[in-house]
């Protein structure tokens, strides 16, 4: 799938658009925000809207792409966040 950014406020949020896609997917958009928590710590939501085809299909389909957006999603914020506690255990120590 290829995406567009269509809006951009570092560092608070971003949203796509896809540009192309999957042929099963008519339509498909999404925001990621960014909430600062605690010192360190950054919330993260993402909210993602699709539509699929054949529209008469929707009931069945949209569901499981549902499921499996959301499932890949979870996937590669556990992989980026276990890069990013290795990352920073690489770090030299401040001086």
């Amino acid at each position: 799938m290829e995406t567009e950014y269509v809006s951009f406020r570092p560092p608070r949020a971003a949203a796509v658009k896809m540009t192309r896609g999957p042929k099963i997917l008519e339509t498909f958009g999404g925001t990621w925000e960014f909430t600062p928590v605690d010192a360190g710590q950054t919330k993260v939501t993402f909210r993602y809207q699709l539509r699929v085809r054949p529209r008469w299909l929707a009931w069945l389909i949209e569901p499981m792409a549902r499921w499996w957006f959301s499932h890949e999603t979870r996937i590669r914020v556990v992989t980026l966040a276990k890069a990013l506690a290795e990352a920073g255990s690489h770090e030299p120590p401040a001086r």
